[in-house]
């Protein structure tokens, strides 16, 4: 029942979802031969009774109110006022449901970042009611001491990958796998490794269709990002660092509607798990890949607080890479063969058409050719392909030469950037469709009216009208020169346009024709 739920969620407006479902063998005949309908409501009422009726002629209380609303959002009348929203299977297109409900029944605005911080009843109803708190709120930066000084081997033999089951990782295995003889480690999480490699599998066969994983050349470290020391035994955690020769990486938690804090663990926590490890055991070159959210100021002297960064624009997801690159940073000043690259937005692959479907540029795409816009105001996109950037990563992995031909610190953006609004525009005409300029602040307001809880999703993810952060690259005053090649190397391989991007186009277009809220056109 969640599971058509939440897929109901993804093509009707809340208010055309069901609050209510039963599940019957059969329909319950009456006498006459016709369905009996009153049998089926006195079934559904019974089914969906409230644990504790109020005493009548009274109003419920917040806190029975809040339950009620996730009980009906999550399709469970187990929920208490203790029950965690995303322990019982919501996800954010739910959160988005549950805030749109809450919104309705109790007369409140409740943020979707509210919900992530105060996921249970009880800690929501205190948030309401003002007196509810949540500890972190300031993420302190920990100190870095790095003293693994010396030269990495000059050629790698075996390789750690984090986060490789993420969009960038699944493509630059792949690339690794065609181009290089390196043994390769995986940090994966699972219930044990068999599991882990089978999802490796998976992801594997869905990022390169017809290939199948080698797994002769891969090893399955069972770990976790999040717990201390990536939660490897001390045997095991000695081993690698002794028979490790490079790094890459890519895992990090990536939600834009987290707080600071609940990234935390994961992205600064598992990074200064990851300067450990490279002090010890042999000497080792490591590629961090970060974003270019991250860029909120130089990653020398103090860190910015979380207060100064979200004045600045930032998110959570931002900021927590912010600190993630400074660990970096300090460890690079005291030894440590380290880059930095930060990542614009990676669009799909070019030779396969696989998007990441939880790319804002994806996303954004999606919902201005349902609804026929183009959004100006949005910035520039650079062409990025995943596959690109894998081929272009590689070109820097597997020997101390390599490693040596880029600056410690590198903004990775595609070769060939464009207006939002015009890939809206350019990707409408190749689908036959129409997309109507918009005003960035009039396009915000037509997602907040929808009353679709993907579109009020992106409505909170995206930017602020009239701030300083824009969704995408900002550029300087038109008619200036943007040298967005400047100092980045072998800048060549990350050139596309448009037209590369045909199969993602073609396949998009069939996602679109395909789905329940296709709109051809649109007015605001």
């Amino acid at each position: 029942m969640r599971q058509l739920r939440r897929d109901l969620s993804r093509h009707l407006p809340m208010t055309h979802i069901p609050q209510l479902v039963l599940c019957l063998p059969a329909l319950p005949i009456s006498p006459n031969g016709k369905v009996d309908r009153k049998r089926v409501a006195e079934q559904l009422s019974a089914l969906w009774a409230p644990a504790e009726a109020e005493a009548p002629g009274t109003q419920a209380c917040m806190l029975d109110r809040i339950v009620t609303c996730y009980r009906s959002v999550l399709l469970d009348n187990d929920v208490g006022p203790d029950g965690n929203f995303f322990d019982h299977g919501g996800d954010s297109l739910a959160a988005v449901n549950l805030s749109l409900m809450l919104a309705r029944t109790i007369d409140r605005t409740v943020a979707v970042t509210a919900l992530y911080r105060y996921p249970t009843p009880r800690a929501l109803d205190g948030f309401l009611s003002g007196c509810g708190t949540v500890g972190g709120d300031e993420c302190a930066l920990p100190e870095v001491e790095f003293s693994n000084r010396g030269a990495p081997a000059a050629v790698s033999r075996k390789l750690l990958l984090t986060g490789a089951t993420g969009f960038i990782g699944i493509h630059l295995l792949g690339r690794l796998v065609a181009t290089t003889t390196l043994a390769i480690t995986v940090l994966l999480r699972g219930a044990s490794a068999e599991a882990a490699l089978a999802r490796l599998a998976a992801a594997y066969r869905r990022a390169h269709p017809g290939q199948t994983l080698p797994h002769e050349r891969i090893e399955v470290l069972l770990g976790d990002l999040v717990q201390p020391g990536w939660g490897l035994s001390e045997q095991a955690w000695r081993y690698h660092t002794q028979a490790i020769d490079e790094v890459v990486h890519c895992g990090a938690e990536v939600n834009f509607l987290f707080h600071a804090s609940q990234l935390f663990a994961v992205n600064v926590g598992g990074t200064l798990a990851l300067i450990r490890f490279c002090d010890e055991g042999k000497v080792k070159q490591l590629h961090h890949i970060s974003s270019m959210a991250a860029k909120l100021a130089p990653t020398t002297g103090k860190a910015l607080s979380f207060a100064d960064a979200s004045a600045l624009g930032a998110t959570g997801y931002g900021y927590t890479k912010y600190l993630s690159d400074h660990l970096v940073a300090s460890a690079q000043a005291q030894g440590l063969a380290a880059r930095i690259y930060h990542v614009d937005d990676v669009l799909p692959s070019i030779g396969t058409g696989l998007a990441n479907s939880q790319s804002l540029a994806h996303i954004l795409l999606m919902h201005c050719l349902q609804h026929g816009l183009a959004p100006q105001g949005c910035g520039d996109l650079g062409l990025l392909s995943a596959d690109a950037l894998a081929q272009w990563l590689c070109g820097f992995i597997g020997t101390r030469e390599r490693f040596a031909a880029a600056p410690p610190v590198l903004d990775v953006i595609g070769q060939q950037l464009v207006p939002f609004d015009q890939l809206v525009r350019s990707v409408a005409t190749k689908l036959e469709r129409s997309a109507v300029p918009i005003a960035y602040d009039a396009f915000l307001a037509f997602l907040k009216q929808l009353d679709h809880s993907g579109a009020a999703l992106l409505h909170d993810i995206l930017p602020p009208a009239g701030g300083a952060r824009v969704a995408f690259t900002k550029l300087g005053l038109a008619g200036e020169e943007q040298p967005v090649n400047a100092g980045i190397p072998q800048a060549q391989l990350l050139a596309a346009n448009t037209d590369d991007f045909n199969l993602y186009i073609r396949a998009l277009g069939r996602e679109l024709d395909g789905g329940a809220l296709k709109q051809r056109g649109g007015n605001v």
